[in-house]
């Protein structure tokens, strides 16, 4: 099931790319990740469901296809609230909205840019500066540990 929630994501944003191979058409795409949707969960189906709109979006060839299934009774009278829902709303999108507004509202990710997390870059420029811990053994079962010039007495933990 994590392969189609990876591989409907994939083509419904870069299936554009592949699409002009016959063997990976856009009928081939969405009919292979339509055969796969009665098998999966409410989860996956949502994916599903948003990948088809785009396939619209990407595939204007296809919308005759598509709109069908998003018009099906099982979509529209499922008991599942959130596939009803996205079932009418896509349906109505890809009725009612212009080629220029689809293209628009279900434009493709913006490309992820990596950085590194301010957090974790506050804790790397805190501990150049910090003093490192040494730890130096006590005969009373405790351990006295050196932070920052100050020396602190800590219990030790055994299991006995």
């Amino acid at each position: 099931e994590n392969m189609v929630k990876v591989g409907a994501y994939i083509l419904g944003e870069f299936g554009n790319l592949i699409a002009g191979d016959e063997r990976s058409g856009p009928i081939v795409q969405f009919k292979l990740l339509h055969s796969m949707f009665h098998l999966c969960s409410n989860t996956t189906k949502y994916i599903l469901l948003s990948t088809y709109i785009k396939l619209i979006n990407l595939f204007p060839e296809i919308k005759l296809d598509i709109e069908e299934v998003l018009k099906h009774d099982n979509q529209l009278r499922n008991s599942d609230a959130e596939i009803q829902q996205r079932a009418m709303e896509y349906t109505k999108l890809s009725e009612i909205a212009t080629s220029d507004l689809l293209a628009t509202v279900l434009e493709e990710m913006p490309q992820f840019t990596e950085r590194e997390s301010s957090l974790l870059a506050k804790l790397k420029k805190k501990s150049n500066t910090l003093v490192k811990e040494k730890e130096i053994p006590d005969t009373d079962n405790s351990s006295t540990q050196v932070r920052k010039g100050l020396l602190q007495k800590t219990p030790s933990v055994s299991c006995t």
